[in-house]
Formats: C-alpha cells, structure tokens, sequence
C-alpha cells in the first residue's frame, strides 16, 4: 500500500510538474503568436497583397501557429504525438474529399486574387460571359453583364479559363470589315474609310488609321478597316463609325453587296 501511494504521489507530482509546463507554453506560445500575428498584420501597409488573400493567409498563419502550439504541449503532457497528428490528417484528407469542387473553387479564388488577371471594374470576357468585374470572394467571382444581369462564375472555372480583359490597357483597337461591290473603285472606297476615320474626334489619329484588302469573296471585296481609340469609346466609336460608313457610301455611290438567293421553279 505504501509503496502504491509513494508511486501515485510521484506520478502526480510529475503530472503537476507537466501540466505546470504545459500551461506555462500555453500562455508564453499564445502570447508569440499574437505579435506574429500583430507582425503580419502590419506588413501589408502599403497595399501590395490583395485584402482579401492578406487576411485569408493571416488566418491560415493563426490556425496553423495554434496547431504546432497544440502538438507541442501534447508532448509535454507525455501523450504520443503521433496519434494526434494522424488524427488530424485524417480529418484533414475526409474535409478534403467532402468540398473538393469548394477546394478547387478556392485555390481559384487565391490564384486570381495573386496574380490579378484582372481586378474589380474591369470588362473581361470568359466562357461566353462578358461583362463588368463586380466583385472577386475566394471562391466566387460576381460579374454585371451590359443587360444589367448577375453572373456569378466558381473560380475554379475562371482560373482554368482563358479570360480577356478589355480594361487591362488604355487604349483599344476597333476592328470592322467592310464588303463591297467586286466593281468598286477601291481607291474611293479607301480614302472614303480614312477620312471618316481621321475625322472621328474620339479616333487616336497619331496611331493611324488602317483601311486595306483583306480578301475576295463570292459577295464581292473585303476591307479591313482599323482605328485606334480610348477603351471607353470602343463601343460609341465603333457605332458611330458604322453609321457613318452607311451614309458615306449612299453619297459616293459604293455599293454594299447582300447575299442574294436565286430560288428557280419548276412546273
């Protein structure tokens, strides 16, 4: 009996002796991790990570600095370390498989909100949706189309898309192509193409103004005709420049041709 006592007071007193560490750790750990955290929050001052990934990773750094602290007073109490951390892969790997499509969706949303293929505001197009960047989540991206309708596209898709960004730069190309009649003095119309390009006020003359062949059709003689203007004219420039267009050739006599279709009846 007395050697039992003797060995329950000597285990109790180690016990003590570990629980005294193990809180010890607690708090000294608990208190590293807050200035860690206080650190990182500070570094990103001047703006050069995205908000969102900024606190995304702060809370990643938060759980997993808790975790190492978790394992670490685990193993100060004596309890096999091992078996902890295995039972957290396993928790780990069954979350994974349960929200694979949400996992792909955020990796994503983490891919766009680093590399910034484009940002809030901008007009991109991607698997048939056009429209204006309303806002980026980490796993979705919301999109306003020209007819005022929401789009909301997983960034699993969108990262693995190919994406074009029509307010990535200044300036933008409007591109037309003009048909007209194989009889047509190309000259004219040629020179009737750039004066009307020239004197568009919204048309960036100084990168020029492109009206030439581009091939021969079974309708007649297709001309590419180019100009270069602000990415927030793109859309009035090339109407205006449609209109225009009509009007210049009724005057000078420059046939458009139109797909005709001969039906022959027999009785």
């Amino acid at each position: 009996m007395q050697e039992f006592l003797k060995q329950l007071i000597t285990y109790a007193c180690n016990l003590g002796s570990k629980l005294i560490v193990a809180v010890i750790v607690f708090f000294v750990g608990r208190f590293l991790i807050d200035l860690a955290l206080k650190l990182y929050a500070k570094s990103n001052k001047k703006g050069k990570l995205d908000v969102t990934v900024h606190k995304f990773a702060g809370n990643f750094i938060k759980i997993a600095l808790y975790c190492v602290l978790a394992v670490t007073i685990v193993g100060i109490l004596g309890l096999p370390t091992a078996s902890f951390i295995a039972a957290f892969g396993s928790v780990g790997v069954a979350i994974g498989l349960a929200l694979q499509g949400s996992l792909s969706n955020f990796a994503g949303g983490i891919m766009l909100l680093v590399f910034k293929p484009f940002s809030a505001g901008d007009v991109i197009e991607s698997g048939g949706v056009v429209g204006t960047v309303e806002a980026i989540t980490l796993f979705y991206t919301y999109v306003v189309t020209p007819d005022n309708r929401n789009v909301t596209i997983p960034n699993g898709t969108l990262a693995n898309s190919t994406i074009f960004n029509s307010s990535a730069k200044d300036d933008r190309r409007v591109d037309m192509q003009i048909t007209v009649a194989s009889y047509s003095d190309l000259d004219l119309v040629k020179n009737t193409l750039t004066i009307l390009g020239e004197n568009h006020p919204s048309v960036l003359v100084d990168k020029g103004v492109y009206a030439r062949i581009s091939s021969y059709t079974l309708n007649g003689i297709a001309i590419d005709f180019r100009v270069w203007c602000k990415k927030e004219d793109y859309f009035a420039v090339k109407a205006d420049l449609l209109e225009q267009i009509n009007e210049a050739f009724k005057i000078r006599e420059i046939t458009i041709p139109l797909n005709q279709l001969d039906v022959n009846l027999k009785k």
